[in-house]
């Protein structure tokens, strides 16, 4: 029943838990989750990669760039995939924002028949101008992270609200 060796394997010197998690601690001690170690999300149990998702949706002729990030969902108490595509044929192309909206269910639809029930992006579909990306083209997604705190005020790793920063 114990094993003192895989419990050594997921406890850091300093006895905390590996979640796999990349947190920070503030001046008052409070620690606050700002990236992930392994780029996996989690959807009530099951492993979404978004790797995966990713080179799926840039096999679609409309789509030439693709991220995936996870966001937390308190209703559903789990991470929801969601994916940030660039459209072949640009943002400016969208006449309206219901033809914006349109294309994001039609990719949402497309990605649905393609991928396992697991692996549906129930966090949806955004259409963005560029993915952002490193020097040596690795995805920032904690770029996107920040986006959707931005965009809806929660955190997408907690689904709680995001405080705001005290101004000195």
């Amino acid at each position: 029943m114990r094993n003192p060796l895989a419990t050594a394997d997921v406890m850091t010197r300093d006895r905390f838990f590996k979640t796999g998690d990349i947190a920070i601690r503030d001046s008052e001690g409070f620690y606050t989750i700002v990236d992930r170690k392994k780029e996996l999300i989690k959807y009530k149990g099951s492993q979404v990669p978004p790797a995966e998702l990713e080179a799926l949706l840039v096999t679609n002729p409309e789509v030439v760039d693709a991220a995936v990030i996870g966001i937390y969902s308190t209703e559903q108490e789990t991470e929801l995939p969601r994916a940030y595509i660039v459209p072949a044929a640009g943002l400016a192309s969208f006449e309206t924002p219901d033809s914006k909206a349109a294309f994001e269910k039609k990719i949402m639809e497309w990605i649905t028949s393609q991928v396992a029930q697991h692996k549906r992006l129930r966090g949806g579909v955004v259409a963005i101008d560029v993915v952002p990306k490193s020097a040596a083209g690795k995805i920032l997604r904690r770029e996107l992270r920040e986006r959707v705190k931005q965009e809806t005020g929660l955190d997408p790793l907690t689904g709680l609200p995001v405080k705001a920063k005290a101004k000195l």
